[in-house]
């Protein structure tokens, strides 16, 4: 049974209008100069949508903006649009794209899209309560609605605790910069000032789905030439599966021309639970997990995503469904590990943003504010597939760099970076930043939500230029660092990983990675001082403490 909850009430404010993702949507998409309560509007939308989702379309938006920015979306109208006298409907548009019915009477199935809006529209129909029913029958996962809030020209005041008390929410309060069509900042937009509005204020909601049959992840495996570390992925996701939460796995192999790639088709082309995707991306010398990842997200149609690298390890029943509890409880953008990347590229000035702990180097098992930039890195990270989706839109999780690393001396690259950002004086880090720094760095400026981290608390193994390879990351996964940076011929980025990291990985790649193995190194992982001399091995025992903390909680909700 469908259970659809209130996740966003917010007024269009000025604020907003600041964001850069707000900014950069009405720079591409220049609107006519009286639609001022549309350049709040169709950027709000665009953040809670993906671009590519089969959607419905309540009350016409127009089609210039809206086949543009949601090609597979379908429009329902009790007028036909197409022969209204109006220059911005008429004969334009396409035959599949339009259902002339009643909204209040919908002629579709249940979940027949993924995803429902209205603009601005739900106000002016008779019922609107009926119409908000109809949408919520029709879709499956998220429903979205924005509207004029006035007492001469919109929903009026009761109207709205109408809505509210069906919705069981209470709607905030007005907010000081909320956005008003007569401000002089109209005019940065393209809008006329209309003082003859100043009367309407616009408000957004958000229903999404949290039902237990939506319980489902698509699981992202990156691959490129290293089949027995990807099948001991595999193999380990599958012995730690949550039976609660239908879950996927999309294989995305990067050109593999080692034969790799037909072994992995040999294993899974007829399992139903695994999709095979194969890839020839623009930038192949390059070990571009991210923009694979990009490719990935592509497919994937269950509500959450889970991205991790292919020599990645779950070691809990929970390393899945813990994440997505965490996502769920805080509002959060997504909930994943950060290796120390936020802290090298606040300090590079690559990145905006502020950040520190009580050591000032590390995140440790902590919320963090879109103001504290941190970076779930791509080895490890869970998210809501519809934000992944936007942010994979929005500038990706690819580095999508043409060159080689080691064309530029490291010293140099980062002076060029930082040099580039600083010109260009960009809303976003830039995108060639590995390990989707430059993705989080949109989610944080956009105010997309918070984070969290969950880090590594123990390891085993160092290396003499990266640190440890064997990473305990809670007691949830177990990650074998570096199999491509350090092992591939056409891609190495380090140079020498070590004496101990060569003895492993050779075991690893003859006989593949054994549950006794895996036992072995984990067994062997300890709290030790692996990042920076500021950070005691006492820390890693503190963030373990408070890992254990919240999971406990987490555990004894399960059980009522």
């Amino acid at each position: 049974m469908k259970e659809f909850a209130v996740t966003q009430v917010r007024w269009a404010s000025w604020q907003d209008m600041s964001l850069p993702l707000y900014r950069r949507w009405n720079e591409r998409n220049r609107l006519p100069a009286h639609f001022w309560q549309r350049i709040w509007e169709y950027p709000f939308l665009a953040s809670h949508v993906p671009k590519d989702a089969r959607a419905l379309d309540v009350g016409g938006t127009y089609p210039f903006v809206l086949f543009p920015n949601f090609p597979n979306a379908v429009s329902l109208d009790i007028r036909d649009l197409n022969r209204l006298d109006h220059p911005l409907h008429k004969g334009l548009w396409p035959e599949d794209g339009l259902v002339v019915a009643s909204a209040d009477d919908m002629p579709f199935e249940d979940d027949a899209f993924e995803y429902s809006f209205c603009i601005s529209a739900i106000e002016e129909m008779p019922d609107p309560l009926a119409v908000l029913k109809e949408m919520l029958r029709v879709t499956r996962r998220k429903v979205l609605i924005t509207t004029d809030i006035s007492e001469k020209l919109g929903m009026p005041a009761g109207q709205l605790a109408e809505l509210a008390s069906f919705l069981g929410v209470e709607i905030p309060l007005l907010p000081p910069d909320a956005l008003v069509s007569s401000d002089r900042r109209m005019r940065s937009f393209g809008m006329r000032r209309a003082p003859e509005y100043d009367h309407i204020r616009v408000i957004g909601l958000v229903l999404e789905n949290t039902g237990p049959e939506e319980r489902s992840c698509g699981i992202i495996v990156p691959h490129w030439e290293s089949f027995p570390f990807l099948e001991a992925c595999v193999r380990r996701i599958r012995r730690h599966a949550d039976p609660s939460l239908a879950q996927h796995i999309y294989i995305v192999d990067d050109a593999s021309k080692d034969g790799s790639f037909e072994k992995i088709e040999a294993a899974y082309s007829d399992d139903e639970d695994v999709t095979l995707v194969r890839v020839d991306r623009p930038n192949p010398t390059v070990a571009d997990v991210g923009l694979l990842l990009d490719y990935g997200l592509e497919h994937v149609r269950e509500k959450y995503v889970c991205m991790i690298d292919a020599d990645l390890f779950p070691t809990n029943d929970d390393w899945l469904a813990f994440p997505i509890h965490l996502l769920e409880k805080h509002g959060c953008s997504s909930v994943g590990c950060d290796t120390g990347l936020a802290n090298a590229y606040l300090l590079m000035g690559v990145c905006s943003g502020d950040w520190a702990n009580s050591y000032g180097s590390l995140p440790g098992f902590t919320l963090f504010g879109n103001e504290n930039f941190t970076c779930t890195n791509n080895f490890y990270r869970v998210m809501k597939t519809s934000l992944a989706k936007i942010v994979s839109d929005g500038i990706g999780f690819s580095r999508r760099s043409t060159k080689t690393p080691a064309t530029v001396p490291g010293k140099v690259a980062r002076r060029l970076e930082r040099l580039s950002y600083r010109l260009r004086k960009g809303d976003y880090c830039p995108p060639h930043c590995d390990n989707g720094v430059a993705a989080n760095h949109f989610i944080d400026v956009n105010r997309l939500g918070p984070k969290y981290s969950i880090p590594i608390t123990s390891a085993v193994g160092f290396t003499p230029s990266e640190g440890v390879f064997g990473q305990n990351v809670c007691g949830l996964v177990f990650h074998f660092a570096l199999s491509t940076r350090a092992l591939s011929r056409l891609r190495r980025e380090v140079g020498d990983a070590g004496a101990d990291y060569a003895a492993y990985s050779r075991a690893i790649l003859e006989d593949g990675l054994s549950d006794e193995l895996l036992d072995e190194l984990l067994a062997k992982c300890s709290p030790k001082r692996w990042f920076s001399d500021d950070l005691p091995e006492s820390w890693y025992e503190e963030q373990q403490a408070l890992f254990e903390r919240e999971y406990g909680l987490y555990k004894r909700g399960l059980s009522g």
